[in-house]
């Protein structure tokens, strides 16, 4: 798998790479910092998905079908 090429890209238009480390993620679950919320039902797609930008849950989103 390839990365970005076009670090200049990115500076010119302000854009933010973030990585994922997932030691740090587990560190979070097991001290209850990171929360997992599972949602059932495939109806409620529209308002899980919601919560991905409404700030409603900090952590992981999963959508039970």
């Amino acid at each position: 798998m390839k990365g970005s090429t076009n670090y200049l890209s990115l500076l010119v238009n302000h854009t933010r790479i973030e990585g994922f480390v997932v030691m740090d993620y587990l560190r979070g679950m097991a001290s209850g910092k990171v929360k997992e919320y599972v949602v059932d039902g495939l109806e409620t797609f529209p308002e899980t998905l919601l919560k991905l930008f409404s700030g409603e849950n900090f952590g992981k989103l999963v959508l039970k079908a």
